[in-house]
């Protein structure tokens, strides 16, 4: 990243290069977009062009957040994906993970796109352990706002981090609650680390 100052005298901007491109794992491809700190998109896997579609979207509302966001980024759009190795391990633990296969999926995540409640909760999510779950509620009293857990899953709702930010082991006190790439798809993921709901 890189500042600069502003023109007209206002606050600084700062650079952010995001490359992005589809990943090829073993279950599919995944959209995914990267700048120097990690992930700042990561969808489920699928047919190519679907997930490409999704991709352009994501980087469209990246680019509204980052210019409307504080400190203001300016994003600059690489296509195509750095050559970097955990790439290649994230794609290899992707498809282990959709064959069954208990897997970390620890890799950097860039937050610079949310706000510092935002941080806090996805970061509580990373820390969900393969095939455990928590409310809402939970994590709206670990993120010190008890009363939250509407803007919890509010929070979730927004997660561009599918899978390394493991949304869907987020249940409502009773039931799943939501999750954006449907209910059905929730249960799957959960299924496959061995949590039936």
């Amino acid at each position: 990243m890189y500042s600069q100052s502003a023109d007209n005298g206002g606050p600084a901007e700062v650079g952010m290069v995001v490359g992005y491109g589809e990943l090829a794992t073993g279950a599919g491809y995944c959209g995914v977009a990267v700048s120097a700190k990690g992930l700042l998109w990561l969808s489920l896997p699928g047919r190519r062009e679907e997930v490409h579609r999704e991709l352009q979207e994501g980087l469209a509302i990246m680019r509204k957040k980052a210019a409307t966001g504080g400190p203001r980024l300016k994003m600059a759009e690489e296509p195509g994906l750095p050559a970097a190795a955990w790439l290649d391990d994230l794609a290899r633990e992707i498809g282990d993970y959709f064959a069954g296969r208990r897997v970390k999926l620890d890799y950097p995540v860039d937050f610079s796109l949310y706000t510092e409640f935002q941080r806090v909760v996805l970061q509580l999510v990373r820390d969900i352990p393969y095939g455990e779950t928590r409310t809402y509620g939970q994590l709206a009293a670990l993120a010190g706002r008890p009363a939250a857990s509407r803007a919890v899953g509010q929070v979730l709702g927004a997660n561009r981090v599918l899978l390394v930010v493991p949304c869907h082991r987020v249940l409502a006190a009773q039931g799943l609650g939501g999750f954006g790439a449907g209910l059905e798809t929730k249960r799957y993921l959960l299924s496959l680390e061995g949590r039936e709901v």
